[in-house]
């Protein structure tokens, strides 16, 4: 559960930046900034996630491969 808490942290704060945003929309700039902000905490929270779930040691695969030096 401690591994998933910095996601949840940022699950929670999106549920919230949206719920305000939402509220907030009658100030057309401050609601879609909120809206956004909320967006950027969901996205975080779940790209957190797919990070802890990387084993230990493991690095990112390059998918690009040098094909070597062009002339």
């Amino acid at each position: 559960m401690m591994k998933y808490k910095r996601s949840l942290i940022r699950f929670l704060l999106a549920a919230i930046m949206f719920v305000t945003g939402i509220m907030m929309l009658d100030n057309l700039l401050a609601g879609i900034f909120v809206l956004f902000v909320g967006l950027y905490a969901l996205v975080s929270g779940i790209l957190w996630l797919r990070v802890d779930r990387r084993p230990q040691g493991s690095e990112p695969v390059n998918l690009k491969r040098s094909r070597g030096k062009r002339k």
